[in-house]
């Protein structure tokens, strides 16, 4: 508390001690002894604010500083003209503030205490026990005529002001604080539903998971994805066969991000369980696919390759639906597999695809001893960044990356192709999901 208020307190008492010092070399006697006797209490209210006196936190102390500041408001007055004083307006700006609170009785009691002050001044002044001065000027000792309509009228106008900014200033702190209220159960409201948000996609996060293999089944496949959220569009899988020669590897990447994409690729992993011998052909599964989710994405498209590789004869049966081709690392040469791409996924019915002729078709590769397959999608070629002078990070991959990688594990060139787009990219999160597969021929 004592450091809130610190500047607050420090500044009422500098102000304090240069009236003290005006005081003792212009005036003396009866506002010497007040203005002393002001500077003390001031000291003392510092001392029970920094040693935290169990004193300051009652609240209805605030009247003891109203009346010490309706003090010191009344002295900046006398002793620059009293009753035709220019620092008259300084009460409206007083018990403006003393109305900022959410009980209107401060400001009330600083209108009577300002009155009360500055009536008593001038009485005083009457009297001829404090003399009428300003310092500000050569004749600080003439007197200062004081009138019975000067009196009065000064009196009307600082009372009809002061009411009325009051009531305008605890008005408006009133509405303030209740729209700060509202605004402060609007922002409750909006925290515990993010709460309960943050909470479901931790659980669809959990789910999601599950969809996607934790490890490869063959040791020959290794396989990384990285969502740039908590859940992600991207999907792989790899299907089993009777013949556990043949390894299927399938990808896809839902357009857009978030929880829409992520409830697309659990309706893809889904109709892949279900798609029985469709999975035996590569374009029959994507026709497969394709037919059931046309018209159930809300306008997103899907990409996806499918692949079966086979790992007698290294032969390589693929079909793509606008997918990223996959890169074959070979001797020497790293070349993209792009003869099968075709059109995404639910963009179009199957009825469509055979009138023009733009059926899923299958392709076969024969591969070498020794050959990296790297299957991917865009968030890894399409993240932004920058490193050395390559343009985009498929080109520091194809010229540097992975030439010389045959023979290379499958883990490795993972591995080495995340940290590098960590590197490229500046940090660890990308601005799009990451899937990376590779296969070892």
């Amino acid at each position: 508390m004592k450091k809130k208020y610190r500047n607050n307190y420090i500044a009422r008492f500098a102000w304090s001690a240069v009236m003290l010092v005006i005081v003792y070399f212009k005036f003396g006697g009866l506002v010497l002894a007040l203005t002393a006797s002001h500077l003390a209490l001031s000291a003392a209210w510092i001392v029970l604010v920094e040693t935290e006196s169990p004193v300051i936190f009652i609240e209805d102390t605030r009247f003891i500083r109203i009346a010490m500041d309706a003090f010191l408001y009344t002295l900046a007055i006398y002793v620059t003209g009293g009753i035709n004083s220019f620092c008259l307006l300084s009460y409206i700006i007083f018990v403006m503030l003393s109305s900022l609170y959410s009980t209107n009785k401060y400001g009330i009691f600083a209108i009577v205490s300002s009155i009360a002050f500055y009536n008593a001044m001038l009485l005083l002044v009457h009297l001829e026990y404090i003399p009428s001065a300003n310092f500000l000027f050569d004749d600080w000792q003439d007197r200062v005529g004081v009138t019975r309509a000067s009196v009065l009228f000064t009196n009307f106008l600082l009372v009809f002001v002061a009411v009325i900014m009051n009531v305008t200033a605890h008005t408006l702190y009133r509405n303030l604080m209740d729209r700060t209220r509202e605004l402060q159960v609007e922002r409750n409201r909006l925290h515990e539903r993010n709460r309960i948000i943050e909470n479901d996609l931790k659980l669809a996060r959990k789910i999601q998971e599950q969809l996607i293999p934790p490890h490869s089944p063959y040791p020959s496949v290794y396989a990384l994805y990285k969502p740039m959220e908590q859940v992600g569009g991207d999907l792989y899988d790899f299907l089993s066969f009777r013949d556990s020669s043949r390894i299927g590897i399938f990808l896809s990447d839902v357009s857009g991000h978030g929880v829409p994409a992520a409830f697309i690729t659990s309706m893809i992993k889904t109709m892949i369980l279900q798609s029985g011998s469709a999975r035996e052909d590569p374009a029959a599964l994507l026709m497969y696919l394709n037919g059931l989710l046309h018209g159930k994405t809300a306008e997103n498209f899907v990409t996806a390759f499918y692949g079966i590789f086979d790992t007698r004869d290294r032969t390589l049966v693929y079909s793509n639906a606008g997918h990223n081709p996959p890169y074959l690392i070979g001797e020497g040469a790293v070349t993209a597999i792009n003869e099968a791409r075709s059109m995404p996924l639910a963009i179009a019915d199957n009825e469509f695809l055979e009138r023009a002729g733009k059926k899923y078709s299958v392709f076969r590769r024969t591969l070498d001893p020794g050959d990296r397959l790297l299957f991917y999608t865009d968030g890894l070629v399409e993240e932004d960044g920058g490193e050395g002078d390559y343009l985009s990070f498929e080109d520091l991959m194809l010229r540097e990356i992975l030439p010389g990688q045959k023979g290379a594990s499958a883990r490795s060139i993972v591995e080495g192709l995340h940290a590098r787009l960590e590197r490229w990219s500046g940090s660890g999160s990308f601005t799009d999901d990451v899937c990376i597969v590779c296969l070892e021929v």
